[in-house]
């Protein structure tokens, strides 16, 4: 009976995943096996390349996210926006300790065989500043600049 299932959700992942794609790139079985398996509620899959890694961009529950694979179906990581009061209470406390007066552009949840990171973009006095926060809530700096 699972095996039935999964491959029920193989076929259809892979035919959503077909229906989507991008004309002129052929994204192998593997890769969209792989894909299938990790996201199997998918929708309005679309296909491209970027720096040497396949980019899978699609919904799930309305939520736009991208996964990255390589040619042989390795999922390298996955980046989806959040709202601030999406990060874990960790991250929020400290981010209200050290940049409570800062205006708040995006932030966008990585995942990766490092496990899971937030990026978060801000404007505090003229600056734009880009951190990285751990989901312990550890927070650093990884790019700032003037306006």
């Amino acid at each position: 009976m699972k095996k039935i299932i999964l491959g029920l959700s193989m076929m259809v992942a892979i035919g959503i995943s077909s229906a989507f794609a991008n004309e002129d790139l052929k994204v192998s079985d593997k890769v969209l096996s792989s894909f299938g398996k990790d996201f199997t509620l998918a929708k309005n899959v679309q296909w491209r390349e970027e720096n040497g890694y396949l980019k899978a961009r699609f919904t799930v529950a309305d939520m736009l996210i991208e996964a990255y694979y390589s040619s042989d179906g390795e999922f390298v990581g996955s980046a989806r926006n959040l709202l601030f009061e999406q990060l874990p209470l960790s991250v929020i406390r400290e981010f209200n300790q050290k940049y409570n007066e800062a205006s708040i552009l995006s932030v966008l949840e990585v995942t990766n065989n490092e496990g899971t990171s937030y990026r978060i973009w801000l404007e505090e006095d003229n600056k734009k500043i880009k951190l990285n926060a751990s989901s312990t809530g550890e927070i650093t700096i990884l790019e700032k600049r003037k306006k």
